[in-house]
This record gives C-alpha cells, sequence and structure tokens, in this order.
C-alpha cells in the first residue's frame, strides 16, 4: 500500500514539476525557470512575502546512477553585492534514484531597509558508489531579482 501511495504521489508531482521553458505556466507571483545539468533538472519559484524571501520548486535527478546528500546553499544579494543572507536545505531521502523528483523550499529573511537583487542557487551532492568521496559535485546559477516586486 505504502509503495502505491508513493508512485500516486511521485505522478502528482511529476506533473507538478515537468521540464518546462522558464516562461511556461508562469501565473503566479515572482519569478519562476527551470534549468537542466547534467545530473539534475532544476525547477524554481522565487517571490517576497513580507520580509521574507521565498524560494519553492524542485529537483529531478536524471543522471545515470544516484546521488547522495544533496543539498540547496543559497545566498541573497544586494546591488551592490552585499551579503542580505543566506540559508541551506538539505534534501530528503539521502540517496536519490534517478528520475526521482524532490520537493524544496527556503524562507530567506530580508535584513529591515534592504532589497535583494540577485540569489545564487547552488546545489552540492555525492555520487553514489564514490569511493574517494573527496569532493561533492556542485551546480550552481544567480537569478536576477530586479525586476521582482
Amino acid at each position: 500500500m505504502k509503495k502505491i501511495i508513493i508512485a500516486l504521489l511521485l505522478l502528482f508531482l511529476s506533473g507538478v514539476f515537468s521540464n518546462q521553458s522558464a516562461k511556461a505556466g508562469d501565473d503566479g507571483p515572482g519569478i519562476s525557470g527551470a534549468r537542466e545539468f547534467k545530473e539534475i533538472v532544476v525547477m524554481w519559484r522565487i517571490w517576497k512575502n513580507g520580509d521574507q524571501l521565498s524560494v519553492t520548486g524542485g529537483i529531478r535527478a536524471v543522471g545515470p546512477q544516484p546521488l547522495r546528500n544533496l543539498e540547496l546553499r543559497t545566498r541573497h544579494m544586494s546591488s551592490t553585492g552585499e551579503e542580505l543572507g543566506r540559508a541551506i536545505f538539505a534534501f530528503s531521502p539521502s540517496t536519490i534514484e534517478p528520475g526521482t523528483l524532490l520537493h524544496q523550499g527556503v524562507s530567506l529573511p530580508i535584513p529591515q531597509g534592504k532589497r535583494p537583487a540577485s540569489i545564487e542557487l547552488v546545489y552540492a551532492y555525492y555520487h553514489e558508489g564514490d569511493e574517494e568521496e573527496v569532493l561533492p559535485t556542485f551546480e550552481g546559477f544567480k537569478i536576477d531579482l530586479s525586476d521582482m516586486k
């Protein structure tokens, strides 16, 4: 029964977070998009929620081998380059099989009187079966928030 519920949930979420262009279906607040890397596809929506910057979305593992200990590291910056805050989101489960879709969500406080101009999203993970495990793989990018209201 548990496997059936999980399978149905994954089917539902795969429709919600299907791989779309950055503009497709963007009728909500803030900024949304998708970006594809060699082993993960990232989808996001970012909006200002009072004195918080909300980041939601998901990742899909698309590489040939499982990933371990996936985490999202964020930091948001002002237009002058001042760091306004940072956060880390650890995905669960710790081992992610190819094809798996996982949800992400963080809230970042915005210091009073400051306005975020950009946010950096960095995904860090290890490959399942790596014997040496010296360094994680990093995939990251910056999103311009200057048009966000």
